[in-house]
């Protein structure tokens, strides 16, 4: 049926808007190989990370990688909330510089130079390994 808005039509639409009007990069589900544990795309966001915290040690990083991926206990609305606290203010980690240990904040987010955020969507057939169920 000509004119018929699907589903995949409407992606196609947001995809492009946020592509060429604000830079996002797309890349398509199926062609990344990831840990169907986890929404997290690594290979993107260590760099990014990296970019984004230029003076904190790979161990920091790594923690605040850590910290994403194994949420603490709570409702769902819980960890929202702490993950919003994060992506605002910063994930807290400690490590260690010439022994002595440290305490800082991870930025996910550089909100005072935005040219320095990579936003990348990755859709279209994105699945989840869950203790339940696959989720698409």
């Amino acid at each position: 049926m000509a004119g018929y808005f699907t589903e995949s039509n409407y992606e196609n639409a947001v995809l492009q808007l946020l592509n060429e009007e604000l830079g996002y990069n797309y890349i398509y589900g199926p062609d990344v190989e990831r840990d169907y544990h986890s929404p997290l795309y690594e290979d993107v966001l260590l760099p990014s990370l990296q970019r984004i915290n230029k003076s904190l040690p790979m161990d920091a990083l790594t923690e605040a990688i850590y910290k994403l991926k194994n949420f603490e206990t709570g409702t769902l609305l819980q960890k929202n909330m702490v993950f919003m606290d994060y992506l605002q203010n910063g994930v807290p980690v400690k490590y260690f510089d010439k022994g002595e240990e440290r305490s800082t904040l991870v930025y996910l987010v550089d909100f005072k130079n935005p040219a320095s955020n990579e936003f990348t969507l990755r859709i279209s057939g994105l699945s989840l390994r869950t203790p339940k169920k696959d989720r698409m």
